[in-house]
């Protein structure tokens, strides 16, 4: 083979791992319509790679039972369809026990090409045993889309004199992102965190204004640290679990200067994390258990 030969073959080459090595990124918002026409936030964020899916969906988000799962499925670019399937559970502030969750699936097209990319079709929910537990239909926008109708919405409310300021700042893009950022503990909340490993890792500090808001933290009712200043500076703080329930205790000593008392938690279980935001009443608390199964 002579040199031109083995150049175009090595371009070829070179072009053909770049295309096989293709990962999309994408960031879904919308809702679940059960049969009876309730309403369910969903959202998922999820890569595409050789028409394999991998990622992650929340369910009623920042709702009673917001639930954290893993994804997975298959995308046929020629059909438009997508078919996702969830399965383990990585956080729940649901009180229902893991058995008798109701995992999604969906059998839908994804329209991607156009200016408004969107997910719709229907879903099928099933437990571990596989027997149905809902069904319904899935409508989802792209997060870019549903952030540029929002500010659409926002500068017309705007300019509305018959509309008072409180109400106004409902439709904001600001407002529109603390209702779907997922995992938000307040007081008295419980979050159920699944790890796969038996070290885990909170990473705490400030991702605002440091208004000398102060916290408490017990793990399995021993102190780890008591009425410490949250910083923009991380402190880490790694935890040996044990098996079954591993309690982790968030109190609030003060309001600071800003109510009310907030601080930024990352939850690290081996190559898995999971980032929270505390917001907390002096006084008040809320709880991550823990549930280590080798």
């Amino acid at each position: 083979m002579n040199i031109k030969n083995k150049v175009l073959s090595f371009l070829i080459f070179i072009n053909f791992s770049l295309v096989a090595q293709t990962v999309e990124n994408y960031d879904f918002i919308g809702t679940l319509i059960l049969e009876n026409n309730a309403l369910i936030t969903y959202r998922i964020q999820f890569d595409i790679k050789d028409s394999k899916i991998s990622g992650f969906s929340y369910t009623d988000i920042n709702g009673k039972d917001e639930t954290k799962s893993e994804l997975t499925g298959t995308y046929n670019s020629k059909e438009k369809n997508i078919v996702l399937k969830e399965s383990s559970i990585l956080y729940t502030k649901s009180k229902e026990i893991e058995d008798i969750f109701c995992f999604i699936n969906v059998d839908a097209k994804l329209k991607i090409e156009k200016d408004k990319p969107s997910i719709q079709g229907d879903f099928v929910g099933l437990y571990h045993n596989k027997d149905t537990c809902a069904t319904g239909k899935l409508l989802l926008v792209s997060l870019k889309d549903a952030f540029d109708k929002i500010e659409k919405v926002s500068k017309k409310i705007s300019k509305t004199k018959k509309i008072d300021s409180v109400t106004k700042t409902k439709f904001t893009k600001e407002h529109f992102l603390n209702e779907i950022k997922p995992n938000t503990l307040k007081s008295d909340d419980v979050l159920t965190v699944f790890s796969k490993g038996n070290k885990f890792i909170l990473e705490i500090w400030d991702n605002g204004k440091e208004d000398g808001d102060l916290i408490s933290l017990t793990f399995n009712k021993k102190t780890v640290f008591r009425k410490y200043a949250v910083k923009k500076e991380k402190r880490i703080v790694e935890l040996d679990l044990i098996e079954g329930e591993n309690l982790v205790e968030i109190l609030a000593n003060n309001n600071g200067t800003i109510p009310p008392n907030t601080a930024k938690v990352i939850l690290k279980d081996g190559e898995v994390q999971h980032t929270i935001s505390t917001s907390l009443e002096s006084g008040k608390s809320s709880k991550i258990n823990i549930i280590y199964k080798p």
